[in-house]
């Protein structure tokens, strides 16, 4: 399963309308709005420009298709959670939070575990400005709740009064490579002898540099040598 994302364009607006009509994604998403193309493009075409009016102001939003081997099959996009209303006040949460929406509109690939998937490389791509990541699905939303989960959400507070559930996805320590590291290491060096950590890394204290020393000890090879992590796309 290769999952990509294509930024909406208005080409995209007939089957976007499809979806929304579907029971499947009608049950938890705009229940009262009867979609018809006019309001697709109504609501939809500054979208495709990257933002969203709130009130006079053009607040930034990105909205995505998502493909599965090359095969359109839902929609997601991304925003800044507190640039929107919301029907409760997102208090006591951290301060550079984002916020998502995510449906699959083909019936036929929902429980196989591709929203799951999509919304982990879709942050991993999109969410970068981001130190954490917010999702409020309907209480009754079993079937998302979990797929939030499984994507690495935690379950924040449950609200009866507006029936959503908040929930938090962590992003803020993955500008810590550390863990990343030695996890590769383990999987692609096993059977290196000792490794040798260089700079703050060797104290769990992360680094602020973009490149990581460490020398790694082959009890086959006479000597030690080194090799330079980069992170972020580092090739090994």
């Amino acid at each position: 399963m290769t999952i990509t994302f294509e930024p909406l364009n208005e080409l995209h607006f007939l089957l976007l309308l499809k979806w929304l009509e579907t029971s499947h994604v009608k049950k938890w998403w705009d229940q009262d709005v009867a979609y018809t193309m006019e309001l697709m493009k109504e609501k939809y075409s500054s979208y495709v420009k990257d933002y969203k009016l709130e009130g006079s102001a053009q607040k930034p939003i990105q909205a995505f298709i998502i493909y599965s081997d090359q095969n359109p099959v839902g929609y997601i996009q991304i925003c800044n959670a507190y640039d929107f209303p919301r029907r409760k006040p997102l208090l006591g949460l951290p301060s550079n939070l984002g916020a998502f929406d995510i449906f699959i509109g083909e019936e036929e690939v929902l429980k196989q575990g591709l929203g799951s998937k999509a919304i982990v490389q879709f942050l991993k791509l999109h969410g970068n400005q981001y130190s954490y990541i917010f999702a409020d699905p309907d209480i009754n939303n079993l079937f998302a709740i979990k797929c939030y989960e499984k994507a690495g959400f935690k379950k924040v507070s449950e609200r009866a009064d507006t029936g959503e559930m908040w929930m938090i996805k962590d992003l803020s320590s993955r500008n810590d490579p550390l863990a990343t590291i030695q996890k590769l290491i383990k999987e692609r060096y096993v059977d290196a002898k000792t490794v040798f950590w260089a700079g703050s890394v060797a104290a769990n204290q992360g680094t602020d540099s973009s490149d990581l020393d460490l020398v790694i000890v082959f009890e086959s090879l006479p000597n030690a040598y080194r090799e330079a992590f980069i992170y972020d796309g580092w090739p090994i």
